[in-house]
């Protein structure tokens, strides 16, 4: 899979469309003024985990002694389970306890912005850019970017966006993601019958 794919794959895991209400509403005690740099120190703390993968990936395949096939094929059954909360949510899932302190690390950086599974998508794609690992990292950080812009946008104008306009966004990222989660699975396929032919 080309290393652009990669890099929309990594932006539809992060999700900022569904991640932007939870990220509001973690922020609802701090401070106006405040919120956008609450946002960007917690992306910042995301991005340095995501290098961190992505320059240990290689290394973490081989030493569990599997190839970029496997991960391509695992990659794609996690992305399916995305997709599929994105389209279906847990409505229960909100209904936690309201956090009365400013976030720092967890939740916003871990889970929200650098969870398991863009954690699981950088090693995918350091392993499809080893020929050329700077490509992939400038991927990487380009949908970290766009990611990172559009919270800091949403929290910036996050009183005038519709809440069903971020429903509709989330839905969409989740169709998108299905489609290329089930293009991982069968890329990893085609690699598997290869090899056995």
């Amino acid at each position: 899979m080309q290393v652009l794919s990669l890099a929309i794959t990594l932006f539809f895991v992060l999700d900022p469309f569904g991640n932007l209400p939870i990220v509001l509403s973690l922020l609802n005690k701090v401070e106006e003024k405040r919120r956008w740099k609450v946002v960007l120190r917690e992306a910042l703390i995301a991005l340095v985990l995501l290098v961190v993968f992505y320059a240990v990936g290689p290394q973490f395949i081989s030493l569990l002694g599997v190839d970029s096939s496997d991960l391509t094929i695992c990659g794609g059954v996690v992305l399916g389970i995305i997709a599929l909360r994105l389209v279906f949510p847990d409505e229960r899932a909100g209904n936690g306890k309201e956090e009365e302190a400013e976030p720092f690390i967890v939740p916003l950086a871990i889970p929200l912005m650098a969870g398991p599974s863009a954690l699981a998508t950088v090693m995918i794609m350091a392993a499809q850019s080893a020929a050329n690992p700077l490509a992939g990292l400038g991927m990487m950080t380009l949908a970290w970017f766009v990611t990172a812009v559009l919270l800091l946008l949403g929290v910036l104008l996050g009183s005038f966006i519709p809440p069903r306009l971020l429903i509709a966004f989330e839905r969409l990222s989740g169709l998108l993601l299905a489609v290329i989660s089930v293009h991982m699975v069968m890329t990893g396929v085609k690699a598997y019958l290869t090899v056995a032919s």
